[in-house]
């Protein structure tokens, strides 16, 4: 899907990163920037949600100018729900960066990350528990120490080479298909009708 790379105005021989969630502070967005500045030229940040405060986005405009990386910070407009996916898809990493915070990001398993893997997407995401097994079973990416920008722009790197990327979008269409509501759904049933009493399930 081209919308996401052409809202960047990337060329064929730039790569996108996306990280989705709303711009908000322990999202992990000022560590990427960071990670930004470390990586290659053609290595471009895409920032995919709301933005809930106005001068945290200057903010975070300001410290990619700072670090020389202002041109390949990206804020391309929310989709509507139905197109996440599609838009997704036009980038060549997804990552989650999470910061350690609070329990709630410690226990984190967002849409997003169901949703990169729908649209195909190698990821990169922080060494949280639930994050990280899941990423790391599947075979789809690498974790990071998310509080550290050399990290995450190491983990980019393995994840962006050529060769691992023909490898990961394997792995990532058997993770989809593996990770999908048909299949899912079948457990869950199950599951279910061992909770419920034999009337009920009648």
């Amino acid at each position: 899907d081209p919308r996401l790379r052409a809202a960047c105005a990337l060329g064929a021989e730039d790569r996108l990163v996306l990280s989705a969630n709303s711009i908000v502070p322990d999202a992990g967005i000022e560590q990427l920037i960071e990670a930004l500045a470390l990586l290659p030229p053609a290595v471009h940040l895409a920032l995919l949600g709301p933005v809930r405060n106005v001068a945290y986005r200057a903010t975070l405009e300001d410290l990619a100018a700072r670090r020389g990386v202002g041109g390949r910070l990206h804020f391309p407009a929310p989709c509507a729900a139905d197109e996440v996916v599609g838009m997704f898809a036009g980038a060549d990493v997804g990552v989650i960066a999470l910061q350690n915070t609070r329990q709630n990001h410690q226990l984190a398993m967002p849409n997003r990350l169901f949703e990169m893997i729908m649209a195909r997407l190698p990821l990169v995401v922080a060494n949280l528990p639930d994050l990280a097994q899941l990423v790391t079973s599947h075979g789809i990416g690498e974790t990071c120490d998310e509080r550290d920008p050399r990290s995450l722009a190491v983990a980019l790197l393995r994840v962006l080479e050529p060769a691992r990327q023909a490898t990961l979008r394997e792995r990532v269409e058997h993770a989809a298909r593996s990770l999908s509501w048909e299949r899912e759904s079948l457990e869950y049933d199950t599951w279910l009708r061992a909770l419920l009493p034999p009337r009920a399930i009648a």
